[in-house]
């Protein structure tokens, strides 16, 4: 019996990643992506300015943003990465610890994590049926290669993401973060959330994106 209950959830817990990915557009439409491009205004420390950031299907990214009034660069190549962040009184590139390369591998995701999983080596559980906010969600413990555990929450009617809980960092160090996704829209046949709030410690950041070129 016990067998054929994990073999029930192995089943469901892919059936539902399945439903996740056709619902972002599935992996033939998100394979024919190399690369994009988002702008948007995302909002930090109060102040709200553009933000630009590109991604491509190799895990790069590199990004051009404001935190509060500083203007902040941020490059990684899918296992290292550096940044310019004068708030940390640093006006030269330095290389990114891990705890921060741990937030890169999220930030650089073309679709989410869930794509290709088993190929980026990442292991996934499925937690079960909850209602947050209201909302009936599938929660599943996802878990890097590097260790970092993330919890994500599924819409269980519409299978997109709606919540992730996950490590980001507060002036390089770790912090637990709570980020909602919303405003999901089509570009191309892919499924994108046009708007991100994420919080951790006393943070509060918001993106919305404006415009996004693929290739």
């Amino acid at each position: 019996k016990s067998g054929c209950s994990i073999l029930y959830i192995s089943h469901k817990l892919e059936e539902i990643i399945a439903k996740h990915i056709e619902a972002r557009g599935g992996a033939d439409t998100w394979a024919t992506v190399d690369n994009m491009k988002i702008t948007g205004r995302f909002t930090a420390f109060s102040v709200e300015e553009d933000w630009m950031a590109i991604k491509t299907n190799k895990g790069q990214y590199y990004s051009d943003l404001y935190l509060g009034k500083h203007h902040v660069i941020e490059a990684f190549d899918g296992a290292h990465g550096w940044t310019i962040d004068p708030w940390q009184d640093i006006t030269y590139p330095r290389l990114l610890n891990a705890a921060e390369e741990n937030v890169f591998y999220q930030k650089a995701e073309l679709m989410t994590p869930f794509l290709h999983y088993k190929e980026k080596g990442i292991a996934v559980e499925l937690l079960g049926k909850e209602d947050l906010d209201g909302v009936e969600v599938f929660a599943i413990k996802l878990i890097r290669p590097n260790g970092r555990d993330e919890i994500w929450y599924l819409d269980a009617k519409s299978y997109l993401e709606y919540k992730r809980i996950s490590i980001w960092t507060d002036f390089a160090y770790p912090s637990e973060a709570e980020t909602y996704f919303e405003d999901f829209r089509e570009v191309e046949g892919l499924v994108i959330p046009f708007y991100e709030e994420k919080s951790f410690g006393q943070r509060h950041r918001v993106l919305w994106i404006g415009n996004i070129d693929l290739n």
